[in-house]
């Protein structure tokens, strides 16, 4: 059964978050078994749903917890943690089973 990461974050103020976004996608094109992927924006407050408490997300599908452990421990995902990590306010994430 794959596993889904769902990393969601918002960018400090003085920080650019077209640059964290630029630097987050980059990782998805180095880190070998990823699924498939996803990264965006949260769309604000529309007249069909709530804005949530985050503005950005990205999500990585990988097939086992050995893959997933193998992108966290990945070098370059430790390398985009240290580039970014002064530019985060805030995160959080969770992984699951998905079908």
């Amino acid at each position: 059964m794959a596993i889904r990461h769902l990393f969601l974050w918002n960018v400090k103020a003085e920080h650019d978050p077209e640059w964290v976004l630029d630097k987050m996608s980059e990782l998805t094109l180095l880190v070998p078994r990823l699924i498939a992927w996803s990264i965006g924006k949260d769309m604000g407050d529309t007249d069909e749903a709530k804005s949530g408490s985050f503005d950005y997300a990205m999500t990585i599908d990988v097939e086992s917890l050995d893959d997933l452990n193998d992108y966290l421990n990945h070098p370059e995902q430790l390398t985009l943690i240290d580039e970014v990590h002064h530019a985060v306010a805030e995160s959080t994430w969770i992984d699951f089973h998905i079908n």
